[in-house]
């Protein structure tokens, strides 16, 4: 990482509502659009917050963002419907399983440090933020398949998603309607020109 995307200072860890937040931004990040500097370093501080109180911020790279973000973006898509299942990758094959490195108790609470490869990292802290902060608020829009954050039940990730989507029902209704309405009135001028009895099928046939 050159001098442009190094980060300075210590981040603060997120919480574990400020991480769920972040979690569902990052995986709808394209991350191909970001190509200023000062994009590359904001994102990688916010990750550097998301992993927590080790020194991240001395030795996370922008390659790392761009290893981590397919495996969690593949992770929250497949916890973000009911049933949904994710297979965990075979960090054995790599030799760089992700292992536990240190538990120690501080302040009443027990911090837990970590060795391995950085999507496993990232993917083991995601995991527990979620099995703590639960998944009910987690879905996946009907219309552009987004995940997002939202109330429990809710469809879609925005009101432009869900106004388009009564809009494609509404014209549909319409058009159903304008075919019955056409269909009467051929079915009348059918019957008017050759006897109320006459059966009349489909115009063109």
């Amino acid at each position: 990482m050159d001098n442009s995307t190094k980060i300075y200072g210590t981040p603060s860890p997120m919480t574990d509502q400020e991480a769920l937040e972040w979690l569902v931004e990052f995986a709808r990040l394209n991350l191909e659009h970001l190509q200023r500097p000062g994009d590359m370093t904001n994102l990688t501080w916010d990750m550097a917050r998301f992993l927590g109180e080790e020194p991240w911020n001395e030795f996370l790279t922008w390659e790392d963002i761009q290893t981590v973000h397919p495996t969690i973006k593949e992770f929250l898509e497949a916890m973000s419907v009911e049933g949904g299942c994710y297979n965990f990758p075979n960090f054995d094959k790599a030799k760089s399983r992700f292992v536990c490195k240190q538990a120690a108790r501080r302040g009443g609470q027990v911090k837990v440090t970590y060795a391995g490869r950085i999507e496993s990292i990232a993917l083991a802290h995601a995991m527990d933020r979620m099995v703590r902060s639960g998944v009910e608020r987690l879905g996946r829009c009907k219309r552009c398949e987004q995940i997002f954050l939202g109330q429990r039940g809710r469809l879609y990730c925005r009101r432009e998603c869900a106004n388009a989507t009564a809009a494609a029902a509404y014209r549909k209704r319409k058009a159903d309607h304008l075919k019955q309405k056409a269909r009467a009135t051929y079915k009348t001028k059918q019957q008017a020109k050759l006897g109320p009895k006459v059966k009349v099928g489909r115009k063109g046939d």
